[in-house]
């Protein structure tokens, strides 16, 4: 995730985990950073530390999926100029076909 960020040249300001049981419950946990980064170190420590922090994780849990993601990011101006911006969608006239 770091790693992408950094290509992108993107900082996060939240990172989450998503946890998927063996029994396909599922456990989501999220935090706010103290400022926006793409450093790898801290996005992993973060995602460590809320994983530490899910007290119905015990040491004999089965995990099925851990998913570690970045959101809230800082400097739009700066992403790429191929990504499409959801200004552009709404700004959009609608055709019929469209609307049915």
């Amino acid at each position: 995730v770091a790693l992408e960020c950094q290509s992108l040249n993107l900082k996060a300001r939240m990172v989450a985990i998503k946890l998927k049981r063996h029994t396909f419950d599922v456990i989501q946990r999220q935090t706010t950073l103290a400022g926006p980064t793409n450093d790898v170190q801290t996005i992993v420590n973060s995602a460590l530390r809320l994983m530490r922090n899910e007290n119905s994780i015990g040491a004999a849990m089965t995990l099925r999926l851990v998913g570690v993601r970045a959101s809230q990011f800082d400097h739009e101006d700066e992403l790429p100029e191929d990504q499409a911006k959801i200004e552009s969608f709404l700004l959009a006239p609608m055709t019929i076909a469209e609307t049915q």
